[in-house]
């Protein structure tokens, strides 16, 4: 009987039997990690479910809650989530090409891409904008600039500041034009 009590203990040992086991702490921290990642991937899912509704669950299983802190709205939208600026500041003509606002930040007129930025002194600092009319504006006249060449911009974006107007140099097929003209192409 003796013998048998042996030859189970090499054969556990040999399987990993108790002297092979990692202390508890390493044991605990492994589970509770797993615990954690099974929580997560189950509530993933019942977020992603509940935008795409790929099952019907029971109407009082929710957690609505948690879901209204996680981005997960314009994941599963096909169309893009458009952000509303309140009250564009619209430029006014106050002689030839020069524009004010009624702020002292000049604003991107419609979505475009920088092309040029030129920074030499105040008030002598410009932009060159392509927007995507067709449309190529110079932004001129700028005691700073916040943004960089390259830069795709939205409508309103601010691209720098000025301090009694703001010159607006618009060209379309390299012809001159006025902001109404580049507003309506």
């Amino acid at each position: 009987m003796n013998e048998m009590k042996e030859i189970r203990k090499r054969i556990a040992h040999r399987r990993g039997g108790e002297e092979d086991h990692q202390p508890l702490v390493f044991r605990l921290i492994y589970r509770g990690l797993m615990g954690i990642m099974m929580v997560a991937v189950v509530a993933l899912a019942y977020l992603i479910n509940d935008k795409i509704n790929l099952v019907q669950l029971p109407e009082n299983l929710s957690i609505a809650s948690v879901s209204e802190w996680l981005p997960f709205d314009h994941w599963f939208s096909s169309t893009p989530k458009e952000e509303s600026v309140a009250a564009l500041p619209t430029y006014t003509l106050l002689k030839d090409n020069q524009y004010a606002n009624g702020t002292n930040q000049a604003n991107l007129i419609l979505d475009g891409v920088v092309l040029h930025v030129e920074e030499k002194d105040p008030a002598k600092n410009s932009v060159t904008v392509r927007h995507d009319n067709g449309v190529i504006i110079t932004y001129g006249h700028l005691n700073q600039i916040s943004i960089k060449a390259n830069e795709r911009l939205k409508k309103g974006a601010v691209i720098g500041t000025f301090n009694e107007y703001v010159t607006l140099d618009i060209i379309k097929d390299n012809q001159r034009i006025d902001l109404t003209s580049a507003l309506g192409s």
